[in-house]
């Protein structure tokens, strides 16, 4: 059984008008507070990712608007230690196939991808 989508989220991720006015957005509109929501969100991401009409000007926006480094920033924040149940190892699956599939798109995110690497590895050592 599939959720009903939030329309209105649903706009705003595809548009990211909200992140043009403020960059802070993108925490109310990609909240990784509850693994209820960014899992929610993710997939409206990937719903908007498997539309090919949009999906590519939407990626180059959703990047230049600091997207990705957020998606980043909530892999780092997350309490890796204490997933405990199903639901956040979804989420973190989702989270991590997300930021692979953007970077695999993107050579231009190397660099982040490579500061990651430098700041996990010891998390996960």
């Amino acid at each position: 059984m599939r959720l009903p989508i939030n329309v209105q989220l649903q706009e705003e991720m595809r548009n990211l008008s909200t992140i043009e006015q403020s960059k802070e957005n993108w925490k109310t509109l990609l909240d990784f507070s509850s693994d209820h929501s960014l899992l929610y969100t993710i997939r409206i991401i990937n719903e908007i990712k498997a539309n090919k009409e949009i999906s590519g000007e939407w990626r180059k926006k959703f990047i230049r608007l600091d997207g990705f480094t957020h998606l980043l920033r909530c892999f780092l924040e997350m309490e890796l230690h204490t997933i405990e149940n199903s639901l956040s190892l979804k989420c973190l699956d989702n989270l991590i196939l997300l930021i692979y599939e953007l970077q695999h798109q993107d050579n231009s995110l190397q660099m982040e991808m490579c500061q990651l690497v430098e700041k996990i590895t010891p998390r996960c050592l």
